[in-house]
């Protein structure tokens, strides 16, 4: 039911079989797996409110010389500049990724 209702607001919005699909959502198991159901060969993003309060989570524990409120700004600063590390699922290894390149 989920799949075909995805279906139809992405063919309303204008996209075509050629059409790049990019999901993203809060990092839900079952919205992860609703779109890959439904765009295959997508790779799913966690967007970027839930990626920053997650690392606002971790912050304490991934900082020791750093305020850890510093440290969460400057990883937002470098996820909005486009420059971070990422794990590509289709490549099985670490990529640097920039988001302003094509």
């Amino acid at each position: 039911m989920k799949q075909a209702r995805w279906s139809q607001a992405v063919y309303a919005a204008g996209w075509g079989v050629h059409t790049y699909i990019q999901p993203m959502g809060d990092g839900a198991v079952w919205i992860e797996e609703q779109a890959s159901s439904c765009f295959p060969g997508s790779v799913f993003l966690l967007d970027l409110y839930h990626v920053c309060d997650y690392l606002d989570a971790a912050a304490p524990a991934c900082t020791r010389k750093e305020n850890p409120k510093r440290w969460l700004q400057r990883q937002k600063n470098k996820l909005l500049k486009g420059k971070k590390r990422t794990s590509d699922p289709r490549a099985g290894r670490q990529t640097r990724s920039d988001s302003r390149a094509g």
